[in-house]
């Protein structure tokens, strides 16, 4: 059977695949994290599908770049969207929105910061958070991507992506990310 057949078996595949496959199965296919078994070699020589080494590194390097960005890239705006929220939760805690007698409401609360101080109070210390947020969601983001791909040789994915196996892999490779990330 060949290798054209083999895709065609594979409905879930010939829809992502068909435009990408033009050779044999040692071609190259991009995917959305780095190849983890296609490393450069020191000979220099080319790889299976005639990309050399420097080539492979440079692909390397451009989907590194791409994964650490995004997860920097997504954890900042998330951080600076709910910024607001968790300005009000450190007012509340330290007390700085209490009346002589109750705790005023969340709406009071955003608006008595804003008439006392301004709108721009309501991101005070984002700029610091930013600092910690960056590289954290972004490691976190790289690490996740390379160790479920790395798990998917032992664990592999279906078709459907949502058996046991599917989520033992992205529960173990999001617990290592994490706890990388957080040291």
């Amino acid at each position: 059977m060949g290798y054209q057949a083999q895709v065609a078996d594979m409905p879930f595949a010939t829809g992502r695949l068909s435009d990408a496959v033009v050779g044999p199965p040692t071609a190259h296919i991009p995917s959305a994290a780095p190849e983890v078994t296609q490393r450069p070699s020191t000979s220099g020589s080319a790889g299976p599908a005639g990309v050399g080494a420097s080539s492979r590194m440079a692909i390397d390097r451009w989907q590194t770049g791409k994964l650490l960005l995004a997860g920097g890239v997504s954890g900042a705006v998330s951080k600076t969207a709910t910024a607001p929220l968790a300005r009000m939760t450190i007012l509340y805690q330290v007390g700085a929105l209490q009346t002589s007698h109750s705790v005023i409401g969340l709406s009071a609360g955003l608006r008595d910061v804003v008439r006392m101080e301004g709108v721009r109070a309501l991101w005070k210390g984002n700029g610091v958070t930013m600092m910690h947020r960056l590289p954290y969601t972004a490691t976190n983001f790289y690490l996740y991507e390379q160790a479920n791909q790395a798990l998917s040789a032992v664990l592999p994915t279906t078709a459907s992506g949502t058996t046991g196996v599917d989520s033992i892999r992205r529960l173990l490779a999001g617990g290592f990310a994490g706890s990388v990330a957080c040291t």
